[in-house]
């Protein structure tokens, strides 16, 4: 069956969305913003309960960048197991675009970490120059987004959709309870996670339609062969025709001149 291709949106769109938030992220930096943002995470470390602590370590630690690998391979491999067709490399690939666009993002930003030194308790504290975007609520946005687009039947996905978003936003808060990010840092990883899993989408849909298409022309291409008459065969049905013919006509002529001969005989004869 002939697949429509996906919309050119899906190829430019992407792309300019991160432009936007690599622009936002100098932006932010310019500003100074974190003098403002570091009083949530004051607040949020001197203010802590088990439950968003548990979240928070979890995440931290869950969607570590190994753990993360680990946990993307095991449901490719369970889609693998249940379906038995491509859609292991479908769940990878939309996933993998998910973090992918905050980790091209994040070494030119190279926006600081929240200082640990001023939080109260903090459960991840980090120290490097990578706090923009969030990775992990990028990756968030990629497996989310995945689960539904491979997983769920397509009149559920507003549901799943929805879902899937409550989850990236708690992901997100995670991050900045733990004093890892600012709140900057995870909005613009779950709009980078996003672009990410739309540009995956676009490009796994266009490969779909494309191979579909070839498929349709080569099966359109072996009956329209299979309907017309092999040239050699006709050659040779020819020749089989034109050699009987002259078979056929030559014993004729024998039959006339000497050969045995049948009917009523003819008043001279008698």
């Amino acid at each position: 069956m002939f697949m429509q291709f996906p919309s050119k949106k899906g190829f430019w769109g992407p792309p300019l969305i991160l432009a936007v938030m690599l622009l936002t992220g100098f932006l932010i930096k310019a500003a100074q913003l974190y003098k403002t943002e570091i009083e949530v995470s004051i607040w949020l470390t001197e203010n802590q309960s088990s439950v968003p602590s548990a979240l928070s370590w979890l995440v931290a630690y869950g969607f570590a960048p190994g753990p993360a690998v680990l946990i993307t391979l095991l449901i490719a491999f369970g889609i693998w197991l249940i379906r038995r067709d491509l859609e292991w490399l479908h769940f990878i690939l939309i996933t993998l675009f998910g973090w992918l666009a905050a980790a091209l993002i994040k070494p030119l930003v190279d926006r600081a970490r929240p200082d640990a030194s001023l939080l109260t308790t903090p459960i991840h504290p980090q120290d490097n120059f990578l706090s923009f975007p969030s990775g992990h609520t990028a990756f968030s946005a990629g497996l989310f987004g995945a689960i539904v687009l491979v997983l769920v039947a397509r009149e559920n996905r507003k549901l799943g959709f929805a879902l899937a978003a409550l989850g990236v936003i708690l992901v997100g808060f995670a991050r900045v309870y733990a004093g890892a990010h600012y709140p900057s840092d995870t909005m613009a990883g779950a709009i980078s996670g996003a672009a990410g899993v739309w540009f995956g989408e676009t490009l796994w849909q266009y490969w779909r339609a494309k191979h579909a298409l070839e498929v349709k022309r080569t099966t359109d291409g072996t009956n329209t062969a299979s309907a017309e008459p092999n040239p050699m065969e006709a050659r040779n049905a020819r020749d089989y025709s034109t050699g009987h013919a002259l078979a056929d006509g030559s014993n004729n002529e024998q039959t006339g001149r000497g050969g045995p001969k049948t009917g009523t005989l003819s008043a001279d004869e008698k």
